[in-house]
């Protein structure tokens, strides 16, 4: 098949490695975005709520062995404690993705998340960066968002201050598919 069939010719005095996509580390995917979207929510306390569609990132892995490395940076404004967890959804059925190594959360993780804010002196802003990692195990379409949670009957700021408008911000997403 004159298509499929490639000659790649190296100089000489080449000495580098060609990386394919079976290569270990190699990248094979990133889905990433920006995301200006403004919004207030009252979760509840300890109840875990996606914060927006918007955040969603939907991959399909070339390979079920890939590393997919999931990263979060979330704008929030809250009145005390804010957790943040990332989920995936697929098949319609949404798993949340711990960061440490049984998979199962524990202590903190389950209470609070992989990320997470803490102040009882009243408001607090900033960015909560959070980075996990898990192995896609097939080639399923998926999504991964972020939910958040209060641990008390508190406002939640996304991308803006939580009692008003201002200090409008941004937030980003980005799936990576690494080759093992």
């Amino acid at each position: 098949n004159p298509a499929s069939d490639r000659t790649l010719y190296v100089p000489s005095n080449a000495d580098g490695t060609i990386l394919t996509n079976t290569t270990p580390g190699c990248v094979l995917q990133v889905v990433s975005g920006v995301v200006t979207t403004t919004l207030t929510m009252a979760p509840g306390a300890s109840t875990w709520a996606e914060i927006t569609s918007d955040m969603r990132a939907s991959i399909t892995p070339i390979s079920a062995t890939s590393k997919l490395i999931i990263q979060t940076n979330c704008s929030v404004w809250s009145s005390d404690h804010c957790g943040i967890r990332i989920y995936r959804v697929k098949n319609g059925t949404s798993t949340y993705v711990s960061p440490n190594a049984s998979g199962t959360g524990g202590g903190y993780d389950a209470q609070r998340g992989n990320s997470r804010f803490y102040d009882s002196d009243g408001p607090i802003g900033g960015t909560i960066s959070t980075l996990v990692q898990e192995t896609a195990g097939d080639t399923t379409t998926r999504y991964y968002t972020p939910y958040w949670t209060g641990i008390s009957d508190i406002t939640l700021g996304f991308n803006r201050y939580h009692v008003n408008t201002n200090y409008e911000t941004t937030s980003s997403y980005m799936v990576m598919e690494v080759a093992v």
